[in-house]
């Protein structure tokens, strides 16, 4: 009995002693590593990150424009800018000028291109003319959701929920009113 209880405290002992191990970060050297030589510190890696989101926010990083030729191909690029979370890309693309927009995965979340009030299903047109006959149409923009991408899009300081949709501006005097129309025609006052 008292060996039992010996080697019960033995291997209790060895437990213990194997968690109680120092938390930094090793690196199994034998073990090969594609294109490393080094091993960095947590700390390193922070200060990497931080240097790489600074470079991020002077301009849309290369490997968002890696993604979107991967995504379009070789189409003409007309500018190229960033909003809070979200890389754009704004291009010609089958004639029609669309932005692409990219997450801080560099995956693509959408695209918007505009489009024209006629493009909006009948019954959204009959709405709108019913209920705000009395605004002029600024502008009609459609966007295109990447149904892969999980990401939700921010239009207009707003969120709004992953499909494919049409935003209408609509202006009368100094107000704007912007709808949310989905593709079966329902609308909804968005902001």
């Amino acid at each position: 009995m008292k060996k039992l209880f010996v080697l019960t405290a033995t291997a209790f002992c060895f437990i213990s002693a194997g968690k109680a191990q120092n938390s930094d970060v090793t690196v199994n050297s034998d073990l090969p590593m594609p294109g490393r030589t080094e091993v960095l510190t947590k700390k390193e890696i922070r200060e990497q990150r931080a240097e790489n989101r600074k470079l991020e926010l002077r301009g849309v990083s290369d490997r968002t424009m890696t993604q979107f030729y991967a995504d379009f191909g070789d189409l003409p690029i007309i500018e190229t800018g960033t909003i809070p979370g979200f890389d754009k890309v704004t291009f010609i693309g089958g004639g029609v000028q669309k932005t692409a927009y990219y997450d801080d995965g560099f995956d693509l979340v959408g695209t918007i291109e505009v489009r024209s009030f006629e493009d909006l299903p009948k019954n959204a047109q009959d709405f709108i003319n019913r209920y705000y006959n009395d605004f002029s149409v600024k502008a009609v923009r459609f966007y295109d959701d990447n149904e892969a991408n999980d990401t939700n899009m921010y239009l207009y300081d707003r969120q709004f929920l992953d499909e494919d949709s049409y935003f209408v501006e609509l202006e009368k005097d100094s107000k704007t009113v912007i709808l949310h129309v989905t593709l079966n025609g329902t609308v909804f006052y968005f902001h």
